[in-house]
């Protein structure tokens, strides 16, 4: 896909989805906005400890603006994103491995 402030797109949902979040950054409702962030994923072994086996790269992350309640201050929540057209098991796979190893849930758009 071509490239949108320099920068190079799997996909159009991935390029339209960065303007969208380009635009919440400019307005000051997500801040630290990133793009292909990789997250090692290890496996554990007993001799050496962890071994690193692959990776899963985000598409986005950022932090966002989140508010509990009425009278609660403002806080920020860290977000890792990812745009899907299709859910390929690899990619479910990888999804999983990152909240058990990481905690992280992704975010899908």
């Amino acid at each position: 896909i071509a490239g949108i402030d320099g920068e190079r797109f799997a996909s159009g949902r991935e390029a339209k989805r960065w303007l969208v979040l380009k635009v919440l950054e400019g307005a000051g409702r997500i801040r630290n906005l990133r793009r292909q962030v990789r997250f090692d994923l290890h496996c554990p072994t007993a001799a050496t400890g962890p071994a690193k086996v692959t990776h899963y790269t985000a598409d986005f992350t950022y932090d966002e603006l989140a508010v509990a309640g009425l009278l609660a201050h403002p806080c920020w929540r860290a977000v890792v994103e990812d745009c899907k057209g299709f859910r390929e098991r690899e990619y479910l796979l990888r999804k999983k491995w990152l909240r058990l190893e990481h905690g992280i849930e992704l975010l899908e758009t």
